[in-house]
């Protein structure tokens, strides 16, 4: 059995700003920075072997904090949604492309970006693949927050309408299993930070 944790990087600039991100390269913030370190200590208690990251630098900067002593693997296709036009837009604006985000995603298509749909299936032949073919046992993938959720309601057998009702908070860890009988199970949904820093797990 192999063990997958999905973590979402730390709190970035245009998060604190509410900002729809994307595959725009923003830097963490410092609050994202000192999360990362926070959780760095929750992951010394386990015997991590391999980390993945995202080509992004909000997620590499994380894998590099959280394991400075791990080689990152950049694994292109954890990268984040392509809102295309409306990269860098306020989550709050308001127009038929944002009311079909929040009403029915899987639908949707961002002018300049990607379906859903097509960003679903790329994600999840990704974190699929990385539990294939990397011989560790506990795997870290760092990624982002529609990435996880689209991760997360494939294996859950989801309709990807539902998608965005899953959680999946700055710094948190969704924890997948997989083996080759069962393929990937979900074991953890965004367990938080705050969570993490307060108790043991062996």
């Amino acid at each position: 059995m192999k063990r997958l944790f999905l973590i979402r990087h730390g709190e970035s600039i245009q998060n604190q700003q509410d900002l729809l991100s994307g595959v725009s390269d923003v830097p963490l913030s410092q609050t994202g920075k000192e999360q990362c370190s926070r959780l760095r200590a929750f992951f010394s208690r386990f015997p991590v072997e391999a980390v993945f990251a995202s080509p992004l630098s909000r997620a590499i900067e994380s894998a590099r904090i959280v394991f400075p002593q791990h080689e990152i693997v950049i694994a292109e296709g954890l990268i984040e949604f392509d809102y295309g036009d409306y990269e860098g837009m306020p989550r709050t604006h308001e127009d038929e492309v944002m009311r079909r985000w929040h009403s029915a995603p899987a639908d949707a298509v961002f002018p300049g970006g990607k379906s859903v749909k097509e960003h679903a299936l790329q994600v999840y032949n990704e974190i699929l693949s990385i539990a294939q073919k990397t011989p560790a046992h506990n795997i870290a993938c760092f990624s982002h927050r529609t990435t996880i959720r689209l991760i997360v309601a494939q294996v859950l057998g989801l309709d990807l309408n539902k998608f965005r009702l899953l959680p999946c908070s700055n710094c948190s860890v969704t924890t997948l299993l997989f083996t080759e009988e069962d393929g990937l199970q979900l074991q953890s949904l965004n367990v938080e930070l705050e969570f993490l820093v307060r108790a043991r797990f062996d």
